[in-house]
Protein backbone atom coordinates (compact mmCIF):
# COMPACT_ATOMS: atom_id res chain seq x y z
CA UNK A 1 0.00 0.00 0.00
CA UNK A 2 1.61 3.16 -1.17
CA UNK A 3 -0.77 5.69 0.99
CA UNK A 4 -0.29 8.00 3.47
CA UNK A 5 -1.88 9.43 6.60
CA UNK A 6 -2.44 13.02 4.99
CA UNK A 7 -3.11 11.72 1.47
CA UNK A 8 -5.95 9.81 3.02
CA UNK A 9 -6.94 12.49 5.02
CA UNK A 10 -7.59 14.44 1.92
CA UNK A 11 -9.02 12.19 0.45
CA UNK A 12 -11.37 11.58 2.75
CA UNK A 13 -11.96 15.49 3.80
CA UNK A 14 -12.66 16.04 -0.09
CA UNK A 15 -15.47 12.98 -0.10
CA UNK A 16 -17.13 14.10 2.86
CA UNK A 17 -16.99 17.56 1.72
CA UNK A 18 -18.63 16.53 -1.79
CA UNK A 19 -21.19 14.20 -0.04
CA UNK A 20 -22.17 16.29 2.95
CA UNK A 21 -20.88 13.60 5.58
CA UNK A 22 -20.80 16.52 7.93
CA UNK A 23 -20.12 14.43 11.11
CA UNK A 24 -16.33 14.07 10.02
CA UNK A 25 -14.72 10.31 9.30
CA UNK A 26 -12.16 7.92 12.19
CA UNK A 27 -10.43 5.25 9.79
CA UNK A 28 -8.15 3.64 12.08
CA UNK A 29 -8.22 3.18 15.61
CA UNK A 30 -4.57 2.32 16.03
CA UNK A 31 -1.29 3.90 14.81
CA UNK A 32 -0.75 4.09 11.14
CA UNK A 33 2.12 1.77 11.36
CA UNK A 34 0.21 -1.15 12.65
CA UNK A 35 -1.66 -1.07 9.38
CA UNK A 36 1.40 -3.02 7.74
CA UNK A 37 2.25 -4.80 10.94
CA UNK A 38 -0.29 -6.83 12.53
CA UNK A 39 -1.61 -9.76 11.78
CA UNK A 40 -5.41 -9.90 13.28
CA UNK A 41 -7.79 -7.50 12.32
CA UNK A 42 -10.87 -5.95 13.32
CA UNK A 43 -13.48 -4.13 11.01
CA UNK A 44 -16.33 -2.60 12.62
CA UNK A 45 -19.06 -1.21 10.48
CA UNK A 46 -18.82 2.52 10.73
CA UNK A 47 -17.97 5.07 13.89
CA UNK A 48 -20.59 7.07 15.58
CA UNK A 49 -20.81 10.54 16.31
CA UNK A 50 -17.27 11.75 18.12
CA UNK A 51 -17.24 11.75 21.91
CA UNK A 52 -17.38 15.54 23.54
CA UNK A 53 -13.75 17.30 22.93
CA UNK A 54 -12.59 14.08 20.47
CA UNK A 55 -11.43 15.44 17.35
CA UNK A 56 -13.87 14.55 14.43
CA UNK A 57 -11.57 14.00 11.97
CA UNK A 58 -9.02 11.37 12.54
CA UNK A 59 -7.13 8.89 9.83
CA UNK A 60 -5.80 6.80 12.79
CA UNK A 61 -5.34 7.25 16.14
CA UNK A 62 -1.49 7.72 16.96
CA UNK A 63 -1.22 7.44 20.84
CA UNK A 64 -2.50 3.67 20.74
CA UNK A 65 -5.54 2.19 20.77
CA UNK A 66 -9.01 3.71 21.01
CA UNK A 67 -10.85 1.13 22.74
CA UNK A 68 -7.83 0.51 25.44
CA UNK A 69 -8.02 4.46 25.73
CA UNK A 70 -11.20 5.13 26.07
CA UNK A 71 -12.28 2.38 28.17
CA UNK A 72 -12.58 4.06 31.41
CA UNK A 73 -14.36 7.53 29.27
CA UNK A 74 -16.71 6.16 26.67
CA UNK A 75 -20.79 5.20 27.12
CA UNK A 76 -20.66 2.66 24.22
CA UNK A 77 -21.29 -1.36 25.26
CA UNK A 78 -18.67 -2.22 22.29
CA UNK A 79 -15.52 -1.11 24.01
CA UNK A 80 -16.31 -3.36 26.89
CA UNK A 81 -17.11 -6.25 24.58
CA UNK A 82 -14.20 -5.59 22.23
CA UNK A 83 -11.77 -5.77 24.96
CA UNK A 84 -13.85 -8.91 26.32
CA UNK A 85 -12.97 -10.18 22.70
CA UNK A 86 -9.50 -9.60 22.52
CA UNK A 87 -9.34 -11.15 25.70
CA UNK A 88 -10.36 -14.25 25.20
CA UNK A 89 -8.47 -14.91 21.79
CA UNK A 90 -5.31 -13.93 24.07
CA UNK A 91 -4.87 -10.85 22.07
CA UNK A 92 -3.34 -7.53 22.97
CA UNK A 93 -4.81 -4.45 21.64
CA UNK A 94 -1.71 -2.98 20.25
CA UNK A 95 -1.52 -5.73 18.07
CA UNK A 96 -4.62 -5.70 16.52
CA UNK A 97 -5.66 -3.35 13.54
CA UNK A 98 -8.90 -2.23 14.87
CA UNK A 99 -10.36 0.03 12.29
CA UNK A 100 -14.18 1.28 10.92
CA UNK A 101 -14.57 -0.69 7.15
CA UNK A 102 -16.27 2.73 6.30
CA UNK A 103 -14.51 5.68 7.89
CA UNK A 104 -17.58 8.43 8.31
CA UNK A 105 -19.27 9.12 11.28
CA UNK A 106 -22.99 9.17 11.30
CA UNK A 107 -25.64 8.17 14.67
CA UNK A 108 -26.22 4.58 12.36
CA UNK A 109 -25.55 3.60 9.46
CA UNK A 110 -29.39 3.65 7.86
CA UNK A 111 -29.09 7.42 8.67
CA UNK A 112 -27.21 7.98 5.45
CA UNK A 113 -28.73 8.62 2.29
CA UNK A 114 -28.41 6.08 -0.68
CA UNK A 115 -25.76 8.39 -2.95
CA UNK A 116 -23.91 8.78 0.30
CA UNK A 117 -23.65 5.11 1.21
CA UNK A 118 -22.17 4.31 -2.50
CA UNK A 119 -19.73 7.25 -2.55
CA UNK A 120 -18.64 5.47 0.94
CA UNK A 121 -19.11 2.20 -0.33
CA UNK A 122 -16.36 3.31 -3.74
CA UNK A 123 -13.55 4.42 -0.58
CA UNK A 124 -13.68 1.73 1.12
CA UNK A 125 -13.84 -1.03 -1.46
CA UNK A 126 -10.50 0.06 -3.07
CA UNK A 127 -8.83 1.50 0.34
CA UNK A 128 -9.02 -2.39 1.83
CA UNK A 129 -8.70 -4.22 -1.52
CA UNK A 130 -5.65 -2.57 -1.92
CA UNK A 131 -4.28 -3.53 1.74
CA UNK A 132 -5.24 -6.87 1.54
CA UNK A 133 -4.00 -7.74 -1.72
CA UNK A 134 -1.19 -9.28 -0.75
CA UNK A 135 -2.79 -11.06 2.77
CA UNK A 136 -3.51 -14.19 3.95
CA UNK A 137 -6.55 -14.59 5.48
CA UNK A 138 -7.12 -16.87 8.36
CA UNK A 139 -9.80 -17.34 11.37
CA UNK A 140 -7.72 -17.18 14.65
CA UNK A 141 -8.75 -17.89 18.07
CA UNK A 142 -5.99 -17.53 19.88
CA UNK A 143 -3.49 -20.36 20.62
CA UNK A 144 -4.87 -24.06 20.75
CA UNK A 145 -6.61 -24.80 23.48
CA UNK A 146 -9.00 -27.98 23.82
CA UNK A 147 -13.10 -27.96 23.59
CA UNK A 148 -13.72 -27.79 26.95
CA UNK A 149 -11.38 -24.46 27.60
CA UNK A 150 -12.70 -22.85 24.85
CA UNK A 151 -16.33 -23.27 26.03
CA UNK A 152 -15.65 -22.44 29.19
CA UNK A 153 -14.04 -18.59 27.97
CA UNK A 154 -16.46 -18.09 25.10
CA UNK A 155 -19.58 -18.43 28.23
CA UNK A 156 -17.34 -16.45 30.38
CA UNK A 157 -17.13 -13.85 27.70
CA UNK A 158 -21.54 -13.96 26.70
CA UNK A 159 -21.48 -13.82 30.62
CA UNK A 160 -19.59 -10.45 30.55
CA UNK A 161 -21.98 -8.97 27.20
CA UNK A 162 -25.13 -10.18 29.19
CA UNK A 163 -23.64 -8.18 32.20
CA UNK A 164 -23.35 -5.31 30.05
CA UNK A 165 -26.44 -5.60 28.33
CA UNK A 166 -28.31 -5.63 31.74
CA UNK A 167 -26.90 -2.69 33.12
CA UNK A 168 -27.69 -0.40 30.18
CA UNK A 169 -30.93 -1.94 30.44
CA UNK A 170 -31.00 -0.42 34.40
CA UNK A 171 -29.85 2.44 33.65
CA UNK A 172 -32.21 3.09 30.63
CA UNK A 173 -35.08 2.18 32.42
CA UNK A 174 -33.37 4.23 35.65
CA UNK A 175 -32.94 7.64 32.88
CA UNK A 176 -36.73 7.14 31.30
CA UNK A 177 -38.51 6.97 34.71
CA UNK A 178 -36.45 9.90 36.02
CA UNK A 179 -37.73 11.49 33.08
CA UNK A 180 -40.94 11.04 33.32
CA UNK A 181 -40.85 12.13 37.22
CA UNK A 182 -39.60 15.13 36.07
CA UNK A 183 -41.99 15.82 33.47
CA UNK A 184 -45.05 15.08 35.81
CA UNK A 185 -43.17 17.50 38.56
CA UNK A 186 -42.85 20.55 35.86
CA UNK A 187 -46.40 19.63 34.92
CA UNK A 188 -47.77 20.05 38.66
CA UNK A 189 -45.73 23.16 38.90
CA UNK A 190 -47.30 24.62 35.39
CA UNK A 191 -50.94 24.13 36.44
CA UNK A 192 -50.17 25.70 39.72
CA UNK A 193 -48.92 28.65 38.36
CA UNK A 194 -51.57 28.80 35.85
CA UNK A 195 -54.37 28.21 39.05
CA UNK A 196 -52.72 31.10 41.27
CA UNK A 197 -52.43 33.65 37.88
CA UNK A 198 -56.12 32.79 37.00
CA UNK A 199 -57.20 33.52 40.79
CA UNK A 200 -55.03 36.65 41.15
CA UNK A 201 -56.41 38.26 37.74
CA UNK A 202 -59.80 36.81 38.37
CA UNK A 203 -59.97 34.77 35.36
CA UNK A 204 -62.72 31.95 35.55
CA UNK A 205 -61.53 29.77 32.63
CA UNK A 206 -58.53 28.85 30.85
CA UNK A 207 -58.09 26.98 27.43
CA UNK A 208 -55.54 25.69 25.46
CA UNK A 209 -54.52 27.62 22.55
CA UNK A 210 -55.02 24.57 20.09
CA UNK A 211 -58.77 24.15 21.50
CA UNK A 212 -59.72 27.67 20.59
CA UNK A 213 -60.86 27.99 17.13
CA UNK A 214 -60.87 31.88 17.21
CA UNK A 215 -60.12 35.15 18.84
CA UNK A 216 -59.98 38.81 18.51
CA UNK A 217 -58.31 40.47 21.97
CA UNK A 218 -54.58 39.35 22.22
CA UNK A 219 -54.89 40.65 25.72
CA UNK A 220 -56.59 37.15 26.74
CA UNK A 221 -53.76 35.55 25.51
CA UNK A 222 -51.40 34.83 28.93
CA UNK A 223 -49.38 32.48 27.52
CA UNK A 224 -46.51 35.04 27.70
CA UNK A 225 -47.28 35.63 30.92
CA UNK A 226 -47.26 32.13 32.68
CA UNK A 227 -44.03 31.68 30.20
CA UNK A 228 -42.05 34.34 32.53
CA UNK A 229 -43.39 33.29 36.19
CA UNK A 230 -42.56 29.45 35.01
CA UNK A 231 -38.81 30.51 33.85
CA UNK A 232 -38.67 32.34 36.86
CA UNK A 233 -39.77 29.62 39.14
CA UNK A 234 -37.53 27.05 37.94
CA UNK A 235 -34.44 28.62 36.53
CA UNK A 236 -32.95 27.42 40.17
CA UNK A 237 -34.53 23.83 39.81
CA UNK A 238 -31.86 20.99 39.89
CA UNK A 239 -32.82 17.78 38.51
CA UNK A 240 -31.54 14.69 40.04
CA UNK A 241 -31.47 11.13 38.25
CA UNK A 242 -31.63 8.62 41.38
CA UNK A 243 -31.92 4.79 40.90
CA UNK A 244 -34.55 4.81 43.89
CA UNK A 245 -36.90 6.93 41.96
Amino acid sequence: MNRTVNGVFQELRKLGSENELTEGFHLLYNPWELLFEAKVAFLSLNPGRAPLGKEVELVCEPLGNSYKLERDSTKSPLTAQYLQLLELLELSPSEVLTAAYIPFRSNRWVDLTEPQKKSCLIFSRNFWAEYLKDKELTIKNGKKINNLEYKEKLDLFKKEVMNIQKTIKQERAILNNSFQNIQNDLKDRLAKIIKDFSIKNQIHIVLLKENVFLYNKSSLDITNDILQIFDEKTKSLKIIISSNE
